[in-house]
């Protein structure tokens, strides 16, 4: 058996992060698994990219392009979230032409933006598995909907392109999904309850399979570590309580819910975690990030697994105030290194999160309750410590990456045996 995995890049993103992890456990587990990606950044041979002059060019292009469609738009969102709904398909290039023609399985992951057109999935010829890293596989061109149904029918009248017309943009992209996709042999594998039910909702997709697996973590990796000796390699104050708040790969999205985070520490003022509580900050571009009052460590784009296990190690508590999200690898990272997560109750967020036993989860949107969760969470050393035993334990009992593995396994197998 041989997996092909597509993803726009190897390791850079959440959902690559994912794919990529996912690649290593097949090969671990003895199961041929090789990556076609369009940015690689690591030196695995399995890994196949295009050649280097177009991987250098075609991305400044196609962000380009990314935006121009949605600026005929004049009431469109200012940061929309919007894949290009073209794509060159690099099917045909040396090693990665062989990596497609040896395998029995693709698996698509995240293929927005870059390399893969919409009409590029009806030529692969084999079984499809799609992991939905996001919502666009199934709308008319949105990462995430924003509360919108209309993907439910066929997209139009798009409240993120501020369109009032039924045969706008989103149509258009919907349109093509459903032509060139109608054919293929897809299975949907959603992350989280939260994305599979949408996707059960879905005009493209409601009527394919969707199996829920959830991302997979190495647990060899992913494990605590001393506090103290993680916050003196860091850097970081030993005498105060410690809040992380990560923002992936872009510090200004709005879903990310940095105004909330804001509102939350603000309702902290003049309270006891004033004097006692500092705040961690990764990702990049965080340093604008600004928090009135508030000590603030900003530790910036972390690239490396043994660096964010010391970070995660080395704090208190994770915050994660998104408004709208899948399954963040961040809250999986922490809760695997025994560190307890505050967040909204949105999302996949109580797959991972049990409210009140490894962390907190806050009425959606309500800054003070997530400001609640914080202070419920500090206030006490025993309940935090047992707070992060009980993390540990879920992670280990649900997110192992051997246990994924093999539920991607028995996917697999039964796709080939109802194909051959």
């Amino acid at each position: 058996m041989n997996i092909l995995h597509i993803n726009n890049a190897d390791v850079v993103g959440g959902a690559s992060r994912a794919a990529y992890r996912l690649h290593l456990g097949l090969n671990n587990a003895g199961i041929s698994s090789e990556m076609l990606v369009f940015q690689k950044q690591t030196h695995d041979p399995r890994v196949h990219t295009v050649p280097s002059r177009v991987a250098r060019v075609f991305p400044r292009v196609l962000s380009y392009l990314d935006v121009l469609p949605t600026r005929l738009y004049r009431n469109r969102q200012q940061r929309p979230g919007w894949a290009p709904p073209w794509g060159t398909g690099w099917l045909t290039h040396g090693d990665t032409d062989a990596a497609h023609h040896r395998s029995d399985i693709a698996h698509i992951h995240w293929v927005g933006s870059e390399f893969f057109s919409v009409s590029g999935i009806e030529r692969l010829r084999r079984p499809i598995v799609w992991t939905l890293h996001d919502m666009w596989p199934f709308t008319g061109g949105c990462h995430y909907a924003q509360g919108c149904t209309r993907y439910q029918v066929k997209c139009g009248r798009c409240p993120l392109l501020g369109s009032n017309s039924e045969r706008d943009l989103s149509r258009w992209v919907w349109g093509r999904k459903k032509t060139h996709w109608q054919e293929a042999n897809i299975t949907i594998v959603a992350p989280s309850r939260w994305i599979g039910d949408h996707a059960r909702r879905s005009s493209l997709f409601g009527h394919r399979r969707v199996e829920v697996i959830p991302y997979g973590l190495d647990l060899t990796v992913y494990r605590p570590i001393d506090k103290a000796l993680a916050r003196s390699l860091l850097g970081l104050p030993q005498g105060q309580r410690l809040v992380l708040f990560g923002t992936g790969t872009d510090a200004t999205d709005p879903r990310k819910g940095f105004v909330h985070l804001q509102a939350a520490m603000e309702s902290l003022l003049g309270t006891e975690a004033e004097n006692s509580t500092a705040l961690v900050i990764i990702g990049p571009a965080t340093s604008n990030l600004a928090f009135s009052n508030w000590r603030t460590h900003y530790l910036g784009h972390l690239h490396d697994d043994l660096t964010l296990v010391l970070v995660y190690s080395a704090v208190d508590v994770l915050v994660a105030p998104y408004v709208e999200d899948n399954l963040p690898n961040m809250i999986l990272e922490s809760l695997a290194c025994s560190t307890p997560c505050v967040a909204f109750d949105i999302g996949g967020m109580p797959d991972m999160i049990e409210h009140m036993v490894n962390g907190y989860l806050a009425q959606p949107f309500q800054p003070d309750d997530l400001a609640n969760g914080l202070h419920w969470v500090l206030e006490d050393d025993l309940r935090r410590a047992n707070l992060g035993d009980n993390a540990r334990r879920q992670v280990e009992s649900q997110f192992a990456l051997v246990d994924i593995v093999y539920k991607h396994q028995k996917l697999y197998e039964s796709l080939i045996m109802a194909y051959t």
